[in-house]
């Protein structure tokens, strides 16, 4: 079994770890340490992408896909706080644009479903059509 080498903290990984998962870097688990990797990585393999088709007029999309509560907007959090990582001291957030250059807006299929009242009566109005009675299924 080959054993895997530590997870080497940066100052990016470090300041995510803290402000955005609230986990110390220095008591971080195995699996939080894993996680934050994971996140980096997806960070770096879209910054390659983006460097290597940069255009002027080019937007790169980064689409997740994967069922729900499976930590979809955590990881988008994560991306765009990397993305903004190292801040300007201008900057306000700690998302959007920052040191890097890098613009980023989100979007989420949840921006897009009714709210659990409005749900309950369309669910009401279309009682016939059952696929029309919940938010519907994961992965749909």
């Amino acid at each position: 079994m080959v054993k895997a080498a530590p997870f080497k903290w940066s100052a990016c990984t470090e300041a995510l770890a803290r402000r955005l998962l609230n986990i110390d870097p220095g008591s971080a688990s195995p699996s939080e340490a894993s996680r934050i990797s994971l996140y980096e990585q997806i960070w770096e393999f879209a910054r390659r992408e983006r460097t290597r088709q940069r255009k002027d007029d080019y937007c790169f999309v980064l689409g997740i896909s994967a069922p729900q509560g499976a930590g979809k907007t955590t990881l988008t959090k994560a991306l765009e706080f990397m993305a903004g990582w190292p801040w300007s001291k201008s900057s306000k957030s700690e998302s959007g644009s920052g040191g890097n250059g890098y613009h980023c807006a989100s979007l989420s299929l949840d921006d897009f479903y009714l709210k659990g009242t409005d749900q309950d009566i369309f669910s009401k109005e279309a009682a016939s059509n059952p696929l029309l009675s919940g938010r519907g299924n994961p992965g749909l």
